[in-house]
C-alpha cells in the first residue's frame, strides 16, 4: 500500500506539472486502486467492519449510566392540624439522582458475536483484495486494448504512406503513358479506403483511452499518453505458462472467500446454539435522594450491588429449529466451497488451453505477417517497372492488412489469456 501511495503522489505531481500524463501499465493500475469508486467502496466496507468489531466488543465492557429527577410543587401543600402543630402532607421540593454500573459476565451470543465481527472484518479485507485484483485485471485489459488500437493506427498510417507514394509514382507513369487510367484509379480507391479506415481508428483510439480514464477514475479531460508499446509487452510474455500443470488453489481469492463463508456459517451455527446458554450479569448502583420542604439538602444515600441470571428453559422447539437451519446453511456453504474448487480446476484447465491456443495463433500470425510484408514489398517493386498490375498490388496490400490485423488480434488475445491465468494464479 505504501508503494501505491507513493506512485499516486507521483502521478498527482505529474498532473499538476504537465499537460499530458504518461502512464505505464503499473501506474495506471495503481492509480485505479486509489481512485476507482468500486475499490473505494470496498475500503469503506472494511472500515465499517473495523467499527463493527469495536461496537460488538463494547457490548461486553462496563456500561455506566446516570439519571436525575427534580420536582417542585406549585400548589400549596395540604396540612393537618394536631392541636397547635401543623403537619404538611407533602414536600415542596424533591430531587433524586442515581447511577448504575452494569457488567456482562457471561453471554454465549456475545462471545460468538465478537468472533463473527472479527471474521466479518477478515471477509471485508478479502473483499478489498478481490476488488483490487479485478480492477488491476480490468485496467490491464483496457490498457492492452488502447495499445491495440494505437498499433492498428500505426499500421494503417504506415500503409497509407506506402500507398500514397505508390499512387504518386503511378500518376507519373500514367503521364508518360506507361500505365492506363484504370490502374491509377484503383490505387486511388485503395488510398481513399485506407484514409477512411485511419480516421475511424483515430476515433477508436480516443474512445479506448476515455474508457481507460473512466475505469481508473481519471477525468476524461485529462490527456494521457501510454508509456508502453504492444510489441514490448507481448515480447515479455513468457512461454513458461505452456509447461504449467498445477497451481496453488488456496491462494485464489475466490477460494479464500468461499472458505471464509464456511467460517461465517459455522459461527452462525454457534450463535444459534448459544441460545441454550444462560446470561449472567452484575450491577452496582448508587442512589441519592433529596426530599425536604425547604430544599435544605439533608439527604439519604442508598448503595446496592446485584447480579442477574437468565436461563432459557423451554422455547417450544424454536431454538432447536434455528440450530437446524444454521446447520443446513453451514452444509450449503461447504457445498459451495467444494463447487468453487471444482469450477476453479475447470477454469484453470480451460485458461491453460486458451493460452496454448492463443500462443499458437500468435506464432502463426507472426509468420503470416512477415510473409505478407515481403510479398507486398516485392509487389511494390514489380509494379513500378510494369511487371505487375495495380489489381495485384491491391490484393497484396489487402493481404498485408489482413495479416497485420490478425497479428494485432492475436497479440491482444494472447495478453487476455495471460490475464485470465494470472487471476487464477493470484499474480
Amino acid at each position: 500500500m505504501k508503494r501505491i501511495a507513493l506512485t499516486f503522489i507521483a502521478v498527482l505531481c505529474t498532473l499538476s506539472s504537465q499537460a499530458q500524463l504518461r502512464l505505464s501499465l503499473t501506474e495506471a493500475q495503481d492509480y485505479a486502486v486509489s481512485n476507482n469508486l468500486t475499490v473505494r467502496n470496498t475500503l469503506i466496507d472494511y472500515d465499517k467492519a473495523l467499527s463493527k468489531v469495536w461496537e460488538t466488543t463494547a457490548q461486553g465492557l462496563p456500561q455506566l449510566s446516570a439519571s436525575g429527577n427534580y420536582q417542585h410543587l406549585l400548589t400549596s401543600i395540604p396540612e393537618i392540624n394536631f392541636g397547635e402543630q401543623k403537619v404538611k402532607l407533602g414536600l415542596a421540593n424533591t430531587f433524586n439522582a442515581s447511577g448504575a454500573l452494569n457488567q456482562l459476565i457471561f453471554n454465549g451470543s456475545y462471545i460468538v458475536g465478537l468472533q463473527s465481527a472479527k471474521a466479518y472484518k477478515d471477509f471485508a479485507k478479502l473483499g478489498v483484495e478481490k476488488a483490487t485484483i479485478e480492477i488491476r485485471a480490468a485496467v490491464a485489459q483496457t490498457y492492452y486494448l488502447c495499445l491495440v488500437t494505437a498499433e492498428t493506427r500505426a499500421i494503417l498510417h504506415e500503409n497509407l504512406t506506402l500507398i500514397e507514394k505508390t499512387l504518386g509514382e503511378m500518376q507519373a507513369m500514367k503521364q508518360q503513358g506507361m500505365v492506363d487510367r484504370t490502374s491509377v484509379d484503383q490505387i486511388e480507391v485503395a488510398y481513399n479506403q485506407l484514409f477512411a479506415q485511419l480516421n475511424s481508428v483515430e476515433r477508436q483510439v480516443k474512445n479506448t483511452q476515455d474508457m481507460l480514464k473512466n475505469l481508473i477514475g481519471m477525468p476524461l479531460t485529462q490527456p494521457i499518453e501510454l508509456g508502453e508499446n504492444l510489441v514490448a509487452i507481448v515480447g515479455a510474455v513468457s512461454d513458461d505458462y505452456l509447461s504449467l500443470t498445477d497451481y496453488k488453489q488456496d491462494e485464489n481469492i475466490g477460494i479464500k472467500m468461499a472458505a471464509m463463508d464456511v467460517t461465517l456459517s459455522g459461527l452462525l451455527l454457534k450463535l444459534a446454539q448459544s441460545a441454550y446458554l444462560p446470561t449472567i450479569g452484575a450491577q452496582l448502583g448508587l442512589q441519592h435522594n433529596f426530599t425536604m420542604p425547604e430544599f435544605s439538602f439533608q439527604n439519604a444515600t442508598t448503595a446496592y450491588v446485584g447480579a442477574s441470571v437468565q436461563v432459557p428453559i423451554f422455547t417450544s422447539g424454536q431454538t432447536a429449529a434455528k440450530v437446524k437451519q444454521a446447520r443446513m446453511s453451514l452444509q450449503q456453504s461447504k457445498n459451495k466451497e467444494q463447487q468453487a474448487r471444482q469450477d476453479l480446476d475447470l477454469s484453470f484447465q480451460q485458461s491453460l488451453d486458451g493460452f496454448q491456443l492463443a500462443w499458437d495463433v500468435y506464432e502463426v500470425q507472426k509468420k503470416n505477417l512477415a510473409l505478407a510484408s515481403r510479398v507486398l514489398s516485392d509487389m511494390k517493386k514489380s509494379i513500378t517497372v510494369g511487371m505487375k498490375s495495380s489489381t495485384e498490388l491491391i490484393q497484396a496490400n489487402n493481404s498485408y492488412l489482413e495479416a497485420a490485423s490478425g497479428m494485432v488480434t492475436a497479440e491482444f488475445n494472447l495478453l487476455k489469456s495471460k490475464i485470465e491465468l494470472d487471476k487464477i494464479l493470484s499474480k
